[in-house]
């Protein structure tokens, strides 16, 4: 029997969303509420498109996932980011924006013109962490009519 190591309980890994995932984590409940809202698309057939979870524990596929996050097409090299997160530590939000960086990356790789994302406007926190990974806010009165804030990253893509 292998010695128990509480450091690799901690280690944090970047995987492909697999299905299920987003049972696994114990949301946050602003989250949880918008997810609900929106009729928990994450438990049904899953996400579709650029995917990462965020998994903590001795490897990727043991650990509990803490965080996902995809991307939606919609059309016209446009896409739609989505995330869903339990209330993550300071180095855990770190690790996660690796993953919605990597995937950003990707949706350039494949063509896309920009990545949009809604956050809160009671959440200023969203918009500045969104900010430090590259993305603009953008006026759009459907947003706020929401009470959001449209971020939009500009890629380079062909689409």
């Amino acid at each position: 029997m292998a010695d128990y190591d509480p450091r690799a309980q901690r280690r944090l890994h970047l995987r492909a969303y697999r299905h299920g995932d987003a049972r696994k984590i114990l949301p946050r409940w602003d989250f949880q509420r918008e997810h609900e809202a929106e009729g928990s698309p994450l438990f049904g057939a899953g996400p579709e498109g650029p995917t990462w979870t965020l998994v903590q524990g001795p490897d990727d596929a043991t650990g509990r996932p803490l965080a996902c996050g995809g991307a939606v097409d919609r059309g016209e090299g446009v896409w739609t980011l989505w995330g869903y997160a339990g209330a993550l530590s300071w180095r855990q939000w770190q690790r996660a924006a690796e993953g919605l960086a990597l995937m950003i990356e990707r949706l350039g790789r494949m063509g896309a013109r920009e990545a949009q994302a809604l956050v809160r406007a009671d959440f200023p926190e969203a918009a500045f962490f969104l900010a430090r990974l590259g993305a603009e806010a953008r006026a759009d009165a459907a947003a706020e009519a929401e009470g959001c804030r449209l971020m939009v990253f500009r890629l380079k893509g062909e689409g």
